[in-house]
């Protein structure tokens, strides 16, 4: 996490010095099983550097997002981590914060031909090595299942993984 904080370093040392000391994360929603350990550290690591966390949960709503980041906007918030919801178009309130130069991470999350940093799992690459091991197990019918996959970097990644480890092993 302190990478995600460090990549806002450097953005916000560009700001004035009396900049807000909040940092926002609008994330989708949260839970044991995605999301705690996330926003834990998040709010550690920024509490570490001298910056409180602010939370904003979307439901997976562009809607919810595009208030939540309009909300931290109005608050000043000296950078905003983002979980983007899921949708085929870019939001406008992140667009809007690109050209006002906020500083944006985007995490879980690339979004194509926006000049905003991310950090993220490397998706490939773990979809390819899981598929592998069931392989090496002698398993034959293995399916991907997810929702949809275009427009959603993280299940496309993961998709391409998934092909890559059968492909590997039809020319190996």
């Amino acid at each position: 996490m302190g990478l995600i904080i460090g990549i806002f370093s450097s953005k916000l040392q560009m700001r004035s010095p009396w900049v807000s000391r909040s940092i926002g994360l609008v994330i989708s929603d949260f839970n044991d099983a995605f999301g705690t350990r996330l926003v834990y550290a998040i709010e550690e690591t920024g509490n570490a550097m001298g910056y409180h966390l602010i939370l904003k949960r979307t439901h997976d709503s562009v809607a919810e997002e595009e208030r939540a980041i309009k909300s931290l906007t109005y608050e000043d918030a000296a950078g905003i981590l983002i979980l983007p919801a899921h949708g085929e178009y870019y939001n406008a309130e992140i667009l809007k914060q690109i050209v006002n130069k906020r500083p944006l991470v985007f995490v879980d999350r690339k979004m194509k031909g926006l000049p905003v940093p991310s950090v993220s799992t490397d998706n490939i690459a773990t979809a390819k090595l899981g598929v592998e091991y069931l392989l090496r197990l002698g398993h034959r019918n293995i399916a991907f299942y997810s929702g949809p996959v275009e427009h959603i970097s993280t299940v496309e990644a993961r998709r391409n993984g998934f092909i890559e480890a059968f492909a590997d092993r039809v020319w190996s």
